[in-house]
């Protein structure tokens, strides 16, 4: 599992959160984590991406390797949410981009871009296989993505710190 991206899959939900560390064997990793949500959920998953206050931008061979992954997975994707967590001016550019994406760019499934998970979610789940009783997942989900996301948070950090010396 890529150790740049923190990845929490859920029933037919996958959550990446991506600060734009990532690099493009992270993405082949995700690749076939999209092939097995496929395999598991033929009739359709989501996807939410959370852009983290201290993201940055992607590189464009990352950016590319992220779109041949949407690519591949479009088969059986029902749904793409970008929650960006960012607030003011960085909020607002990130906000912006996606957005624009959206208008340039077409896919076979819809796309949307909000200002929280809790809004991401609620958006994605009745495009999910069950409808709109999906939307009685919400509370469970929220909680599973928090707990692993916390987790995953204090392992990738871990991953980046220095190691201290054994003086």
């Amino acid at each position: 599992m890529p150790s740049r991206v923190a990845v929490i899959v859920w029933r037919d939900v996958l959550v990446l959160c991506d600060d734009g560390r990532s690099v493009v064997s992270d993405y082949a990793e995700l690749f076939e984590i999209g092939n097995e949500l496929h395999r598991c959920h033929p009739h359709g998953w989501g996807l939410l991406i959370i852009i983290p206050p201290n993201a940055t931008p992607p590189s464009d061979a990352v950016r590319q390797a992220i779109n041949d992954t949407l690519v591949n997975a479009q088969a059986s994707l029902r749904g793409v949410t970008w929650a960006i967590e960012a607030d003011g001016f960085q909020g607002a550019m990130a906000r912006a981009v996606l957005a624009g994406m959206r208008f340039l760019t077409s896919t076979p499934y819809p796309r949307n871009v909000c200002t929280s998970i809790d809004d991401s979610l609620s958006w994605l789940m009745p495009l999910l296989p069950g409808g709109e009783r999906r939307l009685d997942d919400l509370a469970e989900l929220h909680g599973f993505i928090a707990t692993r996301r916390d987790a995953l948070t204090r392992f990738q950090t871990s991953l980046r710190s220095p190691v201290p010396s054994a003086e």
